[in-house]
């Protein structure tokens, strides 16, 4: 395949790139590409994909960037005829399953869940879904509210209320959402 200019730049391992790109661009076909390419190219990486950190938005994403990074693998194990080149590419298939290709939000977790003192957490912190999510943010809204009726001025409190009759608790609280 031949690629853009843009393609060739971000083909280019000497740097770290993030990558935006439109839908059906190419983007992940480009990134799988690049990826598999320091991992066999890349002296400081060994053929490990451990050692390299790929992130993107979502879980589909990052499940699909595995998916399509395990199966250009298996079709170069296919075309090699090399019997050490096939040992490779066997343990880099094998090493794939335990690679760092994640969303921004769980590597970001595993992040604190190894330096948990540096960051100033708790060890055995736990993540917010998304029913405790809306829980708290309600419960901030809640609190704000209350500020704004009891510790206001009576001026900033007439104009409070005076909103909240106008627009109504809920479609206030959607826009703090």
């Amino acid at each position: 395949m031949e690629y853009t200019r843009e393609q060739k730049q971000a083909m280019c391992s000497d740097r770290n790139i993030s990558v935006m790109a439109n839908a059906g661009s190419g983007k992940t076909f480009i990134l799988i590409d690049r990826y598999i390419d320091i991992i066999l190219n890349d002296e400081r990486v060994d053929k490990d994909p451990r050692k390299i950190l790929a992130i993107t938005f979502t879980k589909n994403a990052a499940g699909e960037m595995k998916a399509r990074a395990t199966k250009k693998i298996e079709s170069l194990i296919k075309a090699e005829t090399n019997e050490k080149n096939l040992k490779v590419l066997y343990k880099i298939r094998e090493r794939l399953s335990y690679a760092n290709i994640s969303t921004i939000h769980s590597f970001c977790s595993s992040l604190l869940r190894d330096y948990p003192i540096e960051a100033g957490i708790l060890p055995n912190f736990t993540e917010v879904d998304d029913a405790d999510k809306v829980k708290i943010q309600n419960e901030a809204i809640a609190l704000t509210i209350d500020e704004m009726l009891f510790n206001s001025s009576a001026e900033d409190k007439a104009e409070f209320q005076s909103m909240i009759m106008r627009y109504g608790l809920n479609t206030i609280s959607s826009y703090l959402n």
